[in-house]
């Protein structure tokens, strides 16, 4: 059973507190612009705006965690088992394996639907103590006290590309009309 105070859960994961059912509001153009050279990832955007409409959970939350999780779209993981999320078989050590990167894609949104939002963990910090907290022992390197930090840091990207493509786009408008 997880039990861990709000409280803690900032203190050890950071405060990360991006809403992970925040609305991108982005295009799959967008998202595969992003994604372009990342390896399994290229052109998948409207897979994650697929996932993001099923499931509610924020495209560029998912991308930033499939790209966390599969360092870029590169990983063994990734290229051979189709699994872009580190997706373990329930209660094994096993990692899954997809028929398609989208799959696994949807499956990951399903996950953290069921798993966190509808158990009110919505915010990053909250999701990392749950989906990899620092207790696990397969995490032999110890990089899930990063987890948050390290998505939060890919989902701003993203946003920030989002913003300077309108401003650009804005401009061009603006200079259009003199």
């Amino acid at each position: 059973m997880f039990k861990m105070s709000d409280e803690e859960m900032r203190e050890i994961y950071g405060n990360y507190d991006y809403d992970i059912t925040s609305e991108y509001t982005g295009t799959a153009e967008k998202l595969n612009s992003y994604l372009k050279g990342k390896g399994v990832l290229e052109g998948k955007g409207q897979a994650f705006i697929d996932a993001q409409n099923e499931y509610g959970i924020c495209a560029s939350v998912l991308v930033g965690i499939c790209m966390n999780e599969s360092g870029s779209g590169r990983s063994n993981l990734a290229k051979n088992n189709n699994n872009v999320g580190g997706v373990r078989v329930p209660g094994s050590t096993e990692f899954k394996k997809y028929s398609s990167v989208d799959d696994c894609i949807k499956d990951i949104a399903r996950f953290l639907k069921s798993g966190y939002v509808d158990k009110g963990l919505t915010k990053l910090y909250q999701v990392n103590a749950k989906y990899c907290p620092i207790s696990d022992p397969t995490d032999t390197r110890k990089l899930n006290n990063n987890w948050a930090s390290n998505v939060n840091k890919f989902t701003k990207d993203i946003q920030n590309q989002i913003e300077e493509d309108f401003e650009e786009d804005f401009e061009e408008e603006d200079n259009e009309d003199w």
